[in-house]
């Protein structure tokens, strides 16, 4: 695993000059989490004037071998041809939308779509067609789950080299949600046994926990049961906190990657904005470890796509305001 350096967000001169700018136009009392989300935002880009570059939503998507007929392909088809409501939302906020494929089961250099849009809108980084089907063999080899962890970091890497100062993340693969709560399940089953945590673990989870030998060890644990696309979260968000880029992030996947990420290197959370409340009771624990900030409270219909689109109209409000 790469080592990595975690700037420390220490700035005080910068955060008590967006404090008193943000006091100067009333917010502070009605919007708490808008200036929150607006002083890590400084902190994070070392500026009170920062400009957000090249907004970037990188959709990384990879199906589940425990899914036999997967629709996956499709969605992904939907960003390509601009027709999905995420395509249509984040061309009109002004984030730069890509789709990762990292384990489609689908070969989309042989479809006359992807040859109109000249490939651009997929960067195919595709480890294997899909995981494997936990219920039978490993999801993945160890050497795989780290290849999906460099792909991550390279992502990340890309988006800075082309000047981008935030990343949002969203991912597609269907049975990705059933992965990430088995995943999680098995990192918190410690602490759910003793006592520290008042949780259930749901009788399918736990049924598929049993398909393998017991672990509590997170590179373990996505090796095991998958996704690609929950490993490369894991590598982008640690490079991306590393090189001080903004992260928007929410649902399962994302916030479970975070807290692995967070595991290894805690200074993560400082470069993490959360976009939307928690869904579940899972996700409500994990928000609870971490003190994440959410910025987001109430997006329409709680639906991400939607958040993510709009905490970047937020955030770019704010920003104007500061730069006023």
């Amino acid at each position: 695993m790469k080592k990595f350096s975690i700037p420390e967000l220490d700035n005080k001169s910068i955060q008590i000059e967006v404090e008193e700018k943000l006091k100067d136009y009333n917010l502070t009392g009605p919007y708490p989490s808008f200036c929150k989300m607006l002083i890590r935002a400084c902190l994070i880009l070392d500026s009170r004037k920062a400009k957000i570059s090249r907004p970037a939503l990188l959709v990384i998507a990879s199906d589940h071998g425990f899914i036999k007929e997967s629709k996956t392909h499709l969605e992904v088809y939907q960003h390509l041809e601009s027709s999905s409501l995420l395509a249509k939302m984040s061309k009109s906020s002004g984030f730069h939308l890509k789709t990762i494929d990292l384990g489609v089961r689908h070969s989309f250099e042989r479809s006359l779509s992807f040859w109109l849009h000249h490939g651009k809108g997929i960067v195919d980084w595709k480890i294997n067609k899909g995981t494997k089907n936990y219920k039978e063999f490993p999801a993945m080899t160890s050497a795989e789950c780290q290849k999906a962890i460099d792909i991550g970091i390279k992502l990340a890497q890309k988006e800075f080299k082309i000047g981008s100062k935030l990343i949002a993340v969203q991912s597609l693969g269907e049975g990705g949600e059933f992965s990430a709560q088995i995943i999680a399940s098995g990192l918190l089953e410690k602490e759910i046994q003793n006592g520290l945590i008042s949780y259930k673990i749901e009788d399918a989870v736990q049924k598929a926990l049993a398909c393998h030998p017991k672990t509590h060890d997170p590179i373990t644990l996505i090796s095991l049961f998958g996704g690609y696309e929950l490993a490369s979260i894991i590598g982008l968000i640690l490079q991306a906190a590393s090189q001080r880029q903004i992260l928007f992030l929410g649902g399962l996947k994302s916030i479970l990657a975070l807290y692995i990420a967070s595991l290894w290197h805690p200074g993560v959370l400082d470069y993490v904005i959360v976009v939307k409340e928690p869904e579940n009771e899972l996700e409500e624990i994990l928000y609870h470890k971490m003190k994440l900030l959410v910025l987001n409270h109430h997006p329409i219909d709680g639906n991400l796509d939607i958040a993510l689109c709009q905490s970047l109209s937020l955030l770019k409000s704010g920003i104007a305001i500061l730069r006023d």
